[in-house]
């Protein structure tokens, strides 16, 4: 029952997130271009011009049913018996009634477990004998396996992080190869350079054709040719150009002048400029092409379609647009809740077998999954791998660690509370390591930032996480100087024609992020086997700028 309940949890929860992200679309202002407070005399809306086609709502998707997801437990389901008469008997027990019951013995059955009868009520026995010296082999395919289910995990991660780009649409296919596209969700967002496209029928077959700042090599685009987008986050550049993060709009409406404040795009595609003092000047009208089947990555498509066949919003069965929303993927909550349990079922059944065969064969030994028992008896710990963030965090916590050039051993201890005070520190040191890939993450996308909040001219400084005697997290300051470049022509230039920069590397930043990452990873394994019924966050992906040449 309680295997049941944790799916009914689940579920509830996606069906939440969509009925959420639903409610807040359909509440959307009939209107898309009327944003509260934000209009002059003639119904205009107000707006930063100048803006980064990336923002914190661009996060709100997938993040939000992570996080959440994350903080659910799926009991565990599966017992280990480790038996020596002979050959090695390694018998295993699972919870008929579990969801995942059908995948985990399609699992079992794989590994050369066979079932057995007479089993206790709603338990299913999986038995397998191993020859002496058969057991490397045995540990081998585990591990095989367990890196499979690992890597499900990840594309379930993977997927929900995707969700979080606006004008993204998901898709398994590879980029150089035509596919049918599907619509995603409008959300509302009252901003009117947002601009996101209706998908009547669920395909999205209209784009947004651009011209491309850059080469675009894995779809076999130069720059300066017709790409197309779905929308999204657009801005003027310093150019005047209206432009998404890809390029400026195709065909090119003219420029708005320097002193515009304010700019409407209705739902037809006309885009009017406003400047205080002046008269409303329209800068031309968006264009649409109907694709079938483009190549894309999700958010850039490329088609054989000619360029010059373009259409207005709103004629010859082209939508109308609909400014002040953002299209996000319309992705498979459901599946995918169940796809990660099933991962994670598989994951912990896999754990509760290698722990068993980590046990001497000398005498009969049991090791089990629930929260009863734990992981493993042994006195120590190996992880074959150096952990230089983690061995100095884990000392500071008073844990015991050895260490030697590919190999971290942690002290146990045979009594259940070393084993939890270990559990403790290690979840610690995942917080640390978390918080070490958000400041890296921060600092990266603050690289170029010269100004503060109040638009002074104040550099972004570099951040640090420190730990401190007693295993504390603490943050500070990276006191190194910051960055000068002599650039007479930008207009944040000082009287001295150099431009001051924040004291950033981006490269080094990318790779404190991946070094933290990677010990993220194997921590949280360690984690998974010594405390295998709460669910620990994997780590994220570094969100990288999506010019190559920036970052």
């Amino acid at each position: 029952m309680d295997s049941r309940r944790g799916w009914v949890a689940i579920l509830a929860l996606t069906l939440l997130v969509s009925a959420c992200d639903r409610k807040h679309a359909e509440q959307s202002p009939a209107t898309s271009n009327q944003t509260p407070g934000a209009s002059d005399a003639a119904g205009t809306p107000a707006s930063p011009l100048r803006r980064s086609p990336f923002g914190p709502e661009d996060l709100a998707s997938g993040a939000r049913f992570w996080s959440a997801l994350a903080n659910l437990g799926t009991p565990a389901s599966a017992r280990v018996l480790a038996l020596t008469d002979g050959d090695l008997v390694v018998s295993l027990s699972l919870d008929a009634s579990d969801p995942s019951f059908e995948r985990l013995s399609e699992l079992a059955g794989s590994l050369g477990f066979a079932p057995q009868n007479g089993a206790a009520a709603g338990v299913r026995t999986f038995k397998r004998s191993l020859k002496p010296g058969a057991k490397p082999a045995f540990s081998a395919q585990l591990h095989d396996a367990l890196s499979e289910r690992f890597k499900a995990a990840q594309a379930v991660r993977i997927a929900l992080e995707g969700s979080r780009r606006a004008g993204a649409l998901l898709s398994a296919a590879p980029p150089d190869q035509p596919q049918t596209w599907m619509g995603g969700r409008l959300a509302y967002t009252g901003h009117p350079l947002d601009v996101a496209l209706p998908s009547p029928g669920g395909r999205a077959e209209y784009f947004l054709p651009i011209i491309l700042d850059r080469e675009q090599v894995p779809l076999g685009l130069k720059a300066g040719e017709v790409g197309y987008v779905r929308g999204g986050r657009l801005f003027l550049r310093d150019d005047g150009y209206l432009a998404s993060a890809e390029g400026p709009l195709a065909p090119n409406l003219a420029p708005a002048a320097p002193e515009t404040e304010r700019v409407k795009i209705d739902e037809d595609g006309v885009v009017t400029a406003y400047a205080q003092g002046s008269e409303p000047r329209k800068l031309g009208r968006m264009s649409l092409a109907r694709l079938d089947r483009p190549r894309g990555n999700g958010v850039l498509f490329a088609s054989a379609q000619p360029a010059g066949s373009f259409l207005a919003p709103g004629e010859g069965g082209a939508p109308r647009l609909r400014t002040g929303h953002l299209e996000y993927p319309a992705l498979d909550v459901e599946g995918q809740a169940r796809a990660l349990g099933e991962a994670m079922a598989a994951q912990r059944m896999l754990s509760a077998l290698e722990a068993a065969l980590l046990e001497p064969n000398d005498t009969p030994r049991t090791v089990s999954t629930p929260s009863t028992a734990p992981a493993t008896r042994a006195e120590s710990l190996a992880i074959a791998a150096d952990l230089p963030l983690g061995e100095s965090h884990l000392r500071a916590l008073g844990i015991k660690v050895e260490a030697t050039p590919g190999r971290t051993t942690l002290t146990l201890g045979a009594a259940e509370k070393d084993r939890q005070a270990l559990v403790q520190a290690l979840s610690k040191v995942l917080e640390g390591l978390r918080r070490k890939m958000q400041i890296a993450q921060q600092n990266y996308d603050n690289a170029f930032r010269l100004r503060d909040e109040q638009g002074a001219l104040n550099p972004y400084r570099r951040k640090l996480v420190q730990i401190g005697e007693a295993g504390e997290i603490l943050e500070a300051e990276d006191p190194n100087p910051f960055i000068k470049k002599l650039m007479p022509e930008h207009p944040d230039a000082g009287p001295d024609q150099n431009v001051v920069f924040p004291n950033i590397n981006r490269k080094v930043e990318r790779a404190d992020y991946d070094r933290a990452r990677t010990e993220h990873q194997l921590i949280h394994e360690v984690l998974n086997r010594l405390d295998p019924n709460t669910i620990y966050p994997l780590a994220p992906l570094m969100q990288l700028d999506p010019d190559p040449a920036r970052r």
